[in-house]
């Protein structure tokens, strides 16, 4: 081990001891206060459609950070549960109506699980794009995958039609695509354009302060808070859908998969037409 080694390990071992004494005074019945206080640790603004999970995240966020539990674990913790969620999702599609209200619950439960692994990482300095995108995007794209073979392998059970494995593998292919087109254009703008533009463009109704205060929202700021509260929006039309029939749910299946290849289709278009502006030195 070099000389540099050993100050690099002296270093990570005297923030690690520093993180250790923090957590004992972790009171996870008591709100804490200072620097021992994860609050401090949430982003300055953030996305209104997360402003409840936020509420709710300062409260959990102390007891996972008493019982040593990483940013990482907590990362795939959530994604477990959106995953299982995708089940209870297929159960509700073929029939059994009475757990609509548990996929919601659950979603919410993710949210804010999401939301606590990045105030643990912050809180404990470990916040790295590792965990805060790469993981992060696997347990998304892993969430929105189930979810596409949940909506066709439900419409199997109800019409056992054969057509439904190439209608699959086209909506499967549109959701690649589309991340494809989407992870190409964030390459281009950012590492080659070398631009700031806003990738989508955001109003003042669409983010908050984490000081503000909920009398504070306009209206529209209000609504938005409450919309976040669904997440995966298709879900809800799938049920909605199955509730009909079986043939239109089958229908439902063929516009979702055209959906998704327009909307790839229609993101490189727009990017081609209206190329990124390339900063200047």
């Amino acid at each position: 081990m070099t000389i540099s080694d050993n100050s690099l390990k002296r270093s990570t071992d005297s923030r690690a001891n520093a993180n250790v004494s923090q957590l004992e005074h972790v009171n996870t019945t008591a709100p804490l206060s200072g620097a021992n206080n994860p609050l401090a640790y949430q982003k300055g603004q953030e996305s209104t459609s997360v402003y409840f999970a936020r509420k709710v995240s300062r409260h959990v966020t102390p007891a996972f950070l008493w019982l040593r539990i990483s940013a990482n674990q907590v990362t795939a913790l959530w994604g477990l549960v959106s995953l299982a969620t995708s089940y209870v999702i297929y159960l509700t599609i073929v029939g059994h109506y009475l757990l609509l209200p548990a996929i919601p619950a659950l979603y919410f439960v993710v949210v804010v699980l999401d939301c606590v692994d990045g105030e643990i990482a912050r809180f404990r300095h470990t916040a790295s794009p590792i965990g805060g995108k790469l993981l992060d995007g696997v347990w998304h794209k892993a969430t929105e995958y189930s979810l596409l073979a949940v909506y066709v392998a439900a419409a199997y059970y109800w019409t056992h039609s054969r057509f439904l494995f190439p209608i699959g593998l086209a909506l499967m292919a549109g959701e690649a695509m589309y991340t494809y087109v989407y992870e190409r254009r964030l390459l281009v703008i950012r590492l080659y354009a070398k631009s700031s533009e806003y990738i989508d463009s955001a109003t003042a109704d669409d983010l908050y302060g984490k000081d503000e205060e909920w009398r504070d929202f306009s209206v529209r700021k209000k609504f938005n808070a409450f919309k976040g509260l669904i997440q995966y929006k298709s879900v809800y039309f799938m049920i909605a859908l199955s509730w009909f029939s079986a043939s239109v749910l089958f229908a439902g299946i063929i516009l979702l998969t055209a959906y998704k290849h327009y909307a790839w289709l229609k993101l490189l278009v727009r990017t081609v037409i209206r190329p990124p502006q390339v900063a200047k030195e």
